[in-house]
C-alpha cells in the first residue's frame, strides 16, 4: 500500500489521480469517502462542513468496506489523520500483508495550503474550514504521520515543485520501493 499524505492543497488528489491511472493503482480517497457517505448521513456532512474530522470508527469503517485485502496496487490518499487511525491502519496492514507498504508526504507550507485551497472550488472549503483542516493537519494528521513512519519507510517529496516534478518523484519513490511498477 501506498499512504499519499499532505496539507489541504498539497496536490494529493491531482497526483493520487495521475498515479492510479499511470500506474493500475486502486486509489481510496479518504476524503472523496468522507464527502460521498455525506451525502446520506447529516452528522459527516455537519463535520465536513465545519473543517472537522470524520468520527474515528466512522472513518474506519468506509476504509474497511473500500479497502481490499491484497494491497499491493492500493494508493490510500488523506489517511490517516490522526493517531488512532495510524493504529488502526498499522493493525490492519499486519492483517492483511500482502507487500511492502510506504509513507509519501507532500510537503507544502501553511500559506500554500491556504492559498491552494482557498483557489479549488469544493463546497467545504470557506476560509475558516481550511484554517481548522491546517490546524488539524500538524496538531492530529502529522503525529499520525509520524507514527506510521516509526514503523514504515516515509518520503517526504517538495509539494511546492511542480505537477510534472512531484509526479516524476513520486514514480520514483514508488517503483524503487515497492513492488509496483510504473
Amino acid at each position: 500500500m501506498i499512504v499519499l499524505a499532505g496539507q489541504p492543497g498539497a496536490g494529493k488528489g491531482t497526483q493520487a489521480a495521475r498515479l492510479s491511472e499511470a500506474m493500475g493503482l486502486q486509489w481510496v480517497s479518504a476524503g472523496g469517502l468522507a464527502r460521498q457517505a455525506s451525502q446520506n448521513d447529516s452528522n459527516i456532512q455537519t463535520e465536513l462542513q465545519h473543517g472537522h474530522l470524520i468520527e474515528f470508527s466512522t472513518m474506519t469503517r468506509l476504509l474497511e468496506n473500500v479497502l481490499p485485502s491484497n494491497h499491493i496496487h492500493t494508493l490510500l490518499e488523506g489517511a490517516p489523520r490522526e493517531i488512532e487511525q495510524a493504529e488502526w491502519l498499522l493493525n490492519w496492514l499486519a492483517a492483511h500483508t500482502q507487500s511492502s507498504s510506504i509513507v509519501i508526504e507532500l510537503v507544502i507550507s501553511e500559506e500554500v495550503s491556504l492559498q491552494r485551497s482557498s483557489e479549488r472550488h469544493r463546497r467545504d472549503d470557506t476560509l475558516e474550514t481550511i484554517k481548522t483542516r491546517i490546524e488539524q493537519y500538524h496538531n492530529q494528521t502529522k503525529p499520525a504521520l509520524n507514527r506510521l513512519a516509526e514503523v514504515l519507510p516515509y518520503f517526504a517529496i517538495d509539494g511546492t515543485q511542480t505537477v510534472e516534478a512531484v509526479y516524476r518523484n513520486l514514480i520514483t519513490i514508488i517503483t524503487d520501493n515497492t513492488k509496483v511498477e510504473a
